[in-house]
């Protein structure tokens, strides 16, 4: 029996596509492979009785992914496997052996049995817990001559090893560590259905390791029951199929699932979930979820029949009830309500929208924004930080007095109004809206245009309508204090009687500049207006 001991840590990348330059004449392959670890902090882990490194080699490479330069070293008789900050050499294409590798862990200070210890086969993944009495037996495959197993336990140090005569039983001694490492919860540990549907205990004692492995496919019926066994949060799958649930550290192609997806790192391609899809890291693609989509940054799609939300979104989130991003950049559009800190695009919404700082359009029946520093607020209330909503008093020739509610910001905004008049005999109300900008010429002195309508009901009468008056005016404001400004304009308005009521207005007259005067269908006619602003 042979062991070699050598310390385990974690790496987020595959070292495998990272690029390498190389230009070496008649040097050995060991000293290439010292360059290559000291220029991208890896360490390269073989069995020497099978991995001939003194061969004398030379290499021009530019540019070149590590995987390439391993193969161009060993003339594709050898290949590496990504485990953590190892790059572990195994012979190329060579028939691995089954064989079955057993042993007891120990405390190396005290000498005791540590039970629940993680030992995982590196290769082919394939791993087995300690059982009380800090035993296991795992049958695995033998590649190159040796089985790599990973050994973890919460309150010692990770090691690797190097097991070439699998025959006897092997005794492991982990090295207990000063100061423990605080536990922290994984990404998709913070996730309550994660919690419910896994075996999370289990999961998280294999998950400790960093073992990363990229596979084509992989089936799974729930979190840890699949192809990819515990190890799901360390693969990524080209294509992965979850009849309920499943977890992954990545996808790269296409994902479905009956019911959850769940992704601890990047998703790529196209995922969909029958209730919902989470990915802890970047989604670059599509994602559509009968529920919800989660994502940390979206370039591209999320449409949900319920709530899409994102830190980063650079595409259209698309949900029936509501929208949440940190960053858009792009647009929501939402059955109910979108809530974003910056939006640089559109937000168009059944309900509200709200955001903190807007740079382009927000359509809803209300707005809500802190700043908007370029674009309109369209809806019947909108409210910005930097913009106008004011409370006005008009008197016109129409109304004995009017009162108005604008909001948006000044180049472009939006009329609520409710109105009363004596025409003729009757007593009437009217309400109605309407659109208005402001050009600013001076710090005190502006142009208002506005176009509104307003539609009359007799006091006595609600039932029955008059008519209906539409209006545009354009006219010259004064802010003559922070909270008072007085605007005065001349009107022209158009009159729309309602052909089909019986009132003693409408058809019969209406008071215009003052006075009494029959208007029939169609009548246009100047008027002014004086408005007070608060």
């Amino acid at each position: 029996m042979a062991l070699a001991m050598l310390s385990f840590a974690g790496m987020a990348q595959n070292p495998m596509k990272e690029k390498v330059t190389l230009d070496v004449e008649n040097v050995s392959i060991e000293q290439v492979l010292h360059i290559i670890e000291k220029d991208k902090s890896i360490i390269f882990s073989y069995n020497a009785s099978v991995i001939d490194v003194s061969k004398k080699v030379t290499i021009d490479a530019v540019d070149a992914s590590l995987a390439v330069v391993i193969e161009r070293l060993f003339d594709s008789k050898v290949e590496g496997k990504h485990r953590g900050h190892y790059i572990i050499l195994l012979p190329a294409r060579k028939t691995s052996g089954k064989v079955s590798v057993s042993g007891t862990v120990y405390d190396k200070v005290s000498g005791k049995r540590i039970p629940d210890v993680a030992v995982v086969e590196t290769v082919d993944l394939r791993g087995q817990q300690t059982n009380d009495e800090g035993s296991f037996q795992l049958n695995t495959k033998e590649s190159g001559g040796a089985v790599l197993l990973a050994i973890s336990s919460a309150g010692y140090r990770d090691t690797l090893v190097e097991v070439v005569d699998h025959m006897q039983p092997i005794s492991v001694k982990l090295t207990p560590l000063e100061v423990p490492l605080e536990e922290h919860q994984r990404g998709l540990d913070t996730l309550r259905w994660y919690r419910i549907l896994s075996n999370e205990d289990r999961l998280s004692i294999f998950n400790r390791l960093e073992v990363s492995e990229e596979r084509f496919f992989q089936f799974s019926l729930l979190p840890g029951l699949g192809t990819n066994r515990f190890f799901g949060e360390q693969v990524v799958n080209n294509f992965s199929i979850n009849l309920i649930a499943g977890a992954n550290k990545g996808v790269n192609g296409f994902e479905l699932g009956g019911a959850v997806n769940f992704v601890a790192d990047q998703m790529v391609g196209l995922q969909i979930g029958g209730f919902g899809n989470y990915v802890m890291g970047d989604t670059k693609g599509c994602q559509i979820g009968g529920f919800s989509n989660n994502a940390k940054s979206v370039s591209g799609l999320q449409a949900a029949g319920f709530y899409n939300t994102s830190t980063d979104m650079s595409g259209l989130q698309l949900s029936g009830f509501f929208n949440h991003s940190a960053s858009i950049h792009g647009a929501e559009v939402a059955g109910f309500m979108n809530l974003a800190d910056t939006v640089k695009g559109s937000q168009i919404a059944g309900g509200f929208n709200k955001a903190k700082r807007l740079r382009g359009v927000q359509i809803a029946p209300v707005n809500i924004c802190d700043s908007v520093s370029s674009g309109v607020m369209i809806g019947l209330v909108n409210l910005s930080g930097n913009g106008l909503h004011r409370f006005e008093l008009e008197y016109n020739d129409i109304h004995d007095i009017k009162v108005n509610f604008k909001s948006g910001v000044y180049g472009l905004y939006t009329i609520l109004s409710v109105g009363y008049a004596m025409l003729g005999p009757q007593s009437v109300f009217s309400y109605g809206g309407g659109l208005g900008s402001q050009i600013r010429l001076s710090k005190t002195v502006f142009l208002n245009a506005e176009f509104e309508q307003a539609t009359f009901h007799e006091v006595n009468r609600i039932v029955d309508i008059p008519g209906m008056v539409v209006s545009g005016s354009l006219g010259v404001g004064f802010k003559l204090h922070n909270h008072f400004t007085i605007v005065g304009s001349p009107v022209i308005h158009y009159f729309k009687p309602q052909s089909n009521t019986a009132s003693s207005v409408g058809l019969e007259q209406i008071t215009t500049i003052g006075q009494i005067q029959p208007l029939f269908d169609g009548s246009w006619w100047p008027g002014y207006k004086v408005v007070v602003r608060f």
